[in-house]
């Protein structure tokens, strides 16, 4: 085999792999709960739209100057906690923002096991919070996050 043939072969190869990878990629991607943890694009619409969600089951309360400024910072975070404790939160505490992740979702089998799963674990991990059941917010995301790997896995 020559040198010319021989790199062909493995450029052939490496491009079958890479293709692989890509495809590999796409659909963790389409795995909701794989591209908000892990894919900085994905992470920061979801955060958009579920804050939007949040501001629109809001506008009709008063809100104290304090609760207005926690709202903008919120808004505004490119912290990956923060934005991850917002998601959790909100999951546990807005119908819409549950609809929102679950209908994510195509097979009425993987919807109920999301509905099931926001509606045992997060919201039990978010109650524990409300009372001091962590010792961070910090904390309180990455028990949600650990859990969402060993629980839902990362091919879904």
């Amino acid at each position: 085999m020559s040198i010319k043939q021989d790199f062909k072969t493995s450029s052939s190869n490496l491009g079958s792999i890479y293709r692989e990878y890509n495809i590999e990629e796409t659909q963790r991607y389409n795995n909701f709960f794989y591209g908000t943890l892990f894919e900085d694009t994905i992470r920061t619409n979801v955060h958009r739209e579920i804050f939007q969600i949040v501001k629109k089951k809001l506008v009709d309360l008063q809100m104290s100057n304090r609760v207005k400024h926690i709202m903008e910072r919120i808004q505004n975070t490119n912290n990956i906690v923060l934005q991850h404790a917002f998601l959790f939160f909100a999951l546990s505490t807005i119908k819409e923002v549950k609809d929102y992740v679950y209908t994510k979702y195509q097979s009425p089998e993987k919807q109920q096991k999301i509905l099931k799963y926001i509606d045992g674990y997060i919201k039990e991990q978010t109650e524990k919070l409300l009372i001091g059941g962590f010792k961070s917010l910090s904390e309180y995301t990455d028990t949600n996050r650990e859990n969402i790997i060993l629980e839902l896995g990362l091919h879904y």
